[in-house]
């Protein structure tokens, strides 16, 4: 994965796999700059597999990569991107990995050898034990 970060720190391009963004000094660009050196809509930009396809629109004061004047190029990690005089680096960022999450038993949670065990919805049970022939012991009510 990849972003864009203007060497200024100032502004960021968050990039989504295949999705095709138009940068350019309209209010109407998926990623507006408002600098008098870019065009209404300057460049086009989308994350590939490999990098970023940087595409000049016809562009008045042009499309750079690392200082050369591109039609169409790819980009990779800590590549400079230039619309007009607004220079941006090429940032690889790796998704954050999920961390196990960890969670702690109730406050009423008994341990199983104390023979007394918590149950969904905070009923506790408690636990009988089943003699040799596999039944289990009876109760005689007076």
């Amino acid at each position: 994965m990849f972003k864009l970060l203007s060497t200024s720190g100032e502004q960021s391009i968050d990039l989504q796999l295949g999705r095709k963004l138009v940068v350019g000094r309209a209010v109407t660009s998926d990623v507006p700059i408002y600098d008098p050196t870019i065009s209404r809509r300057h460049a086009e930009i989308v994350l590939t597999e490999s990098g970023v396809r940087v595409t000049d629109l016809g562009s008045s004061n042009g499309t750079f990569l690392n200082g050369a004047k591109i039609t169409e190029a790819e980009a990779v990690a800590n590549d400079v991107v230039t619309f007009g005089k607004v220079a941006f680096r090429v940032k690889e960022v790796t998704a954050p990995l999920p961390r196990p999450q960890v969670v702690s038993p109730p406050a009423d949670f008994a341990s199983p050898k104390s023979g007394i065990k918590s149950v969904v919805g905070g009923t506790i049970v408690r636990e009988l034990s089943v003699s040799v022939l596999g039944g289990v012991p009876v109760i005689v009510m007076d």
